[in-house]
């Protein structure tokens, strides 16, 4: 008897279906929330959507569907079956069949970014990369490049705005204007609640390299790339509003010419790359008067995919790789690296990621501790 596939996700708050999807997308997403039926049961279910949010989050509940429908679907595909997973239960074996999102209590609240100083971001980047540390000037010993002179030092090259991230595993971002300002400004502005960054800043000073800071560059069509066993397996454009019930198969693509032989770590017939050829030339301006429209362009789809190969040929391995076109140098960059076992899907093929994660070698969890058997 075959092993069954262990879940380690649960489902969020339920808000209803989205109002604008078609008649496909709520078949779709029905049949996916029968399947979940499957792993929570009947009665589980029945009590999430008995309890109709408006408020809740869209994306975080459907996408939480799409993913535990998705790793259903795979294990019986595989002869198996998919069961909930006791939470803090891993060991060594249970992990190799693990399937679902890392959970906050595995990693703790400060539990470091694997991906932020990946080799992929530091070649194919486009823009300088500084690990700072917060702390007074008058400390003893050597902490490194401190994050105010950095800022400074960014502002005085000309750089009109800077990012800054913690390198705590995605616990905040924080984008800071720098043209014009004094730096008595700009450390007003960081510490101010509205900032996001304030409570870090004291909870960090002194934690050497605990800030990575960046100057903001024009990115444009950023797209997400899933990544299994070095293989390029499914992707979508990084749109905010987008689940995997607003994939249209009239904007996915199949491009087995980008694919290397180097590259296929799985069978051919199983894993050619789906990819959305939707992009919107610009995140993060969704309600923002004169959001960009999203557009169908398999030409940059193509354009980015091709580098993804490549990039990806030289770092195997697991993760969700971020690209988009830098508009002032027409190439393109690297804008970060996550997890994949909790990377939001957007409207990309989640029946073909699951199923690559559970046929893989490399499930995405080998940040991880793992606990001795």
């Amino acid at each position: 008897m075959v092993a069954p596939d262990l879940y380690s996700g649960f489902l969020r708050a339920y808000p209803g279906f989205k109002p604008t999807w078609s008649r496909t997308s709520i078949e779709r997403a029905t049949d996916d929330l029968r399947a979940c039926a499957e792993v929570l049961g009947p009665n589980e279910l029945g009590r999430i959507l008995a309890d109709v949010d408006p408020s809740a989050d869209v994306e975080d509940f459907w996408e939480g569907c799409a993913r535990m429908a998705a790793s259903q679907r795979a294990a019986a595909k595989r002869g198996g079956r998919l069961r909930l997973a006791e939470r803090g239960s891993w060991d060594t074996e249970s992990l190799g069949r693990r399937l679902g999102p890392v959970l906050r209590q595995e990693t703790g609240f400060h539990a470091r970014d694997e991906f932020i100083d990946h080799p992929l971001l530091q070649r194919f980047g486009g823009r300088s990369i500084v690990a700072a540390t917060s702390y007074d000037q008058d400390v003893d010993g050597d902490l490194g490049p401190e994050l105010m002179g950095e800022l400074v030092a960014l502002r005085d090259a000309g750089h009109a705005e800077a990012v800054i991230k913690l390198a705590a595993s995605k616990t905040g971002i924080v984008r800071v204007r720098l043209a014009g300002r004094s730096s008595e400004e700009i450390l007003h502005d960081l510490q101010d609640d509205e900032s996001g960054l304030g409570w870090s800043l004291i909870h960090l000073d002194g934690v050497r390299d605990a800030f990575r800071i960046q100057p903001v560059i024009d990115m444009a069509h950023e797209y997400r790339f899933f990544v299994v066993d070095g293989l390029v397996v499914a992707g979508a454009g990084c749109i905010e509003e987008h689940t995997p019930y607003d994939r249209d198969e009239e904007f996915t693509i199949t491009p087995d010419s980008f694919v290397t032989e180097a590259l296929v770590c799985c069978p051919r017939s199983l894993f050619p790359p789906r990819l959305d050829t939707r992009t919107r030339e610009v995140r993060g301006t969704l309600g923002r008067e004169g959001t960009p429209s999203v557009v169908h362009r398999p030409d940059v789809v193509g354009r980015l995919m091709a580098a993804a190969t490549e990039m990806v040929a030289s770092c195997p391995g697991t993760y969700a790789l971020d690209l988009a076109i830098d508009r002032d140098r027409d190439q393109v960059v690297v804008v970060e690296l996550n997890g994949i076992t909790n990377a939001g899907l957007y409207a990309a093929d989640a029946d073909r990621v699951q199923l690559a994660l559970a046929m893989a070698s490399d499930k995405g969890y080998g940040h991880l501790d793992r606990p001795a058997d």
